[in-house]
């Protein structure tokens, strides 16, 4: 994620509760390689509180290391 991009999910997740929305993210890359684990890395820290994807058996695995 670009450090320009970087800022974006975790405002929108500091936004959210006060506003009382969850954040959740969609269409993000579903295709297994180091952009994607960096990509969910980054949505983690963030704190939103969804990740939407087609490879749930791929995000189980992201999760639960």
């Amino acid at each position: 994620m670009p450090a320009t991009e970087r800022h974006g999910p975790a405002r929108l997740r500091r936004a959210g509760p006060c506003r009382r929305y969850r954040v959740r993210f969609w269409a993000s890359n579903d295709i297994a390689g180091q952009a994607r684990e960096n990509l969910r890395t980054e949505l983690q820290a963030a704190g939103v509180d969804h990740i939407i994807t087609d490879d749930l058996p791929g995000l189980k695995e992201f999760l639960t290391r």
